[in-house]
């Protein structure tokens, strides 16, 4: 076998190895004789329990639902508790939100006792009081944060409280005191199941554990892709590295209240499993456009890009029926802001927009900041693995747009996202949003990022199968 094939049949560790060793380089760098402490043993101890309890909650998930995803049917599980709230708010806004979880998480008891043999049920169950067991026996320790610094005012200032009117009080509570007008509170209410999950304590605060897990789950993603276990093993490793060698990215994905990491598992779960669930109309289908409606309630400018999508699917596609489901979430929850609070606005800080001057600006060509596009890219730019994944996506667009690397329909569909993401960020920063800091676009750009990174590996993978002429 020459050079060019074992390349070939090797490109996903070869192009993540700079990445790999970057990070590897700057981890062997620390010291560890202060790293390793009492607190982080005991935290790194409730990561894993906690992750063999999401990995076994996924694995019989997937089985009862016959789902072939663990990702997904975590998702689905998650986000069950929202919108069972949201669509019976008329009712739930008289109770704690303790009860409306205790009530969501009896039927998923009795939905999985009567589907599940007494093995299984026997191992799903211990895995879960042993996790909670464990957590609340060493709460203190897990929670210490003496050592931990918040690198964003955002946490104090919305996701925090917000997150602590959800736990304490209710989801009705927390939209009545909304600290941002018209800001969806879906990604901050699943935040407090999985703090209900792991820990259940009166009060509501931030324990790391409960955003670490998030990485945990984005690496069942990647164990979801139809691709090679070398593949899988490689690009979940680099992944891992790669967030927790940035105190940045791991802080925005993994180690906060932050909400980009949560929005990305929702986004890229939904988009690497749409294409089982586009062309059926059974119960499944309907069930999995349903949960994906629930983009539309997460943040800009991912839930307005959603509302778009699910419109171009209705207009191009004929399973109309089924994607119609998409919308039902986004209608309960304008409904009853109408119905209660007359004033909530849909989009975030647009009060005072004005879009059809805004869209004369961009006709005419006035009153814009197109040096903005620049600083954007200088600001990605000073993170050089980031810098390096975007560059393998462009290399990987180029080819499909030249035809030299056929790219399937329902990637289509994720590049578009990807791409209209972004074109959406550049628009309003050289235009409604141009006088606010440079730094914050560098977040909404990431919103997409496991999308990105994803669908690189779905490719490097599929460019390793194909044969030689």
């Amino acid at each position: 076998m020459n050079l060019k094939n074992i390349f070939k049949k090797n490109l996903t560790i070869v192009l993540f190895l700079p990445i790999l060793f970057n990070s590897l380089f700057n981890i062997f760098k620390l010291d560890f004789a202060k790293i390793i402490t009492k607190q982080s043993l005991f935290k790194f101890g409730s990561f894993l329990i906690t992750s063999l309890f999401f990995t076994t909650l996924g694995y019989y998930l997937k089985k009862t639902l016959k789902i072939n995803s663990m990702s997904l049917s975590i998702v689905f599980f998650l986000s069950s508790f929202y919108l069972f709230d949201l669509f019976f708010l008329v009712f739930t806004k008289n109770y704690f939100s303790r009860q409306t979880f205790y009530l969501v998480f009896f039927v998923w008891a009795i939905f999985i006792l009567t589907r599940l043999e007494k093995r299984d049920l026997f191992i799903l169950s211990t895995s879960f009081f042993v996790m909670r067991l464990f957590n609340r026996l060493n709460i203190t320790t897990i929670s210490d944060k003496s050592v931990y610094a918040d690198l964003n005012t955002d946490v104090e200032v919305q996701w925090l409280p917000i997150a602590k009117m959800i736990y304490e009080n209710n989801y009705f509570y927390a939209i009545q005191n909304n600290i941002i007008d018209g800001q969806s509170i879906f990604l901050s209410y699943i935040q407090t199941v999985i703090m209900r999950l792991n820990f259940d304590i009166l009060d509501f605060y931030f324990i790391q554990i409960n955003a670490n897990i998030l990485l945990f789950i984005s690496l069942i993603i990647i164990f979801d892709l139809e691709i090679t276990l070398k593949n899988k093993i490689f690009s979940a490793l680099t992944l891992f590295l790669f967030l927790i060698n940035s105190d940045w990215l791991f802080y925005l994905f993994a180690n906060s209240l932050m909400l980009e990491g949560l929005l990305n598992i929702l986004v890229a779960t939904y988009f690497f499993n749409i294409k089982k669930y586009l062309n059926c109309g059974n119960k499944m289908s309907k069930l999995f456009f349903l949960m994906f409606g629930t983009l539309a309630l997460t943040k800009q400018f991912v839930a307005t890009l959603s509302l778009v999508f699910f419109f171009l699917l209705i207009v191009f596609l004929k399973n109309r029926k089924t994607i119609i489901f998409s919308f039902i979430p986004i209608s309960v929850n304008l409904f009853y802001k109408n119905l209660y609070f007359d004033s909530a606005n849909y989009i975030t800080y647009t009060s005072d927009l004005d879009y059809k001057d805004l869209i004369l600006d961009f006709l005419y060509l006035r009153d814009l900041e197109f040096g903005n596009i620049s600083k954007i890219i200088l600001n990605l730019w000073i993170d050089k693995p980031l810098t390096i994944i975007l560059i393998y996506f462009l290399l990987i667009l180029f080819f499909a747009v030249n035809r030299s690397f056929k790219i399937e329909k329902d990637e289509i569909l994720i590049l578009g996202f990807i791409l209209i993401n972004t074109l959406f960020v550049f628009l309003l920063y050289i235009s409604y949003w141009k006088n606010i800091e440079i730094q914050s676009s560098y977040r909404y750009i990431l919103n997409v990022f496991y999308l990105i990174y994803l669908f690189l590996v779905l490719n490097f993978d599929k460019f390793e199968r194909i044969r030689q002429p």
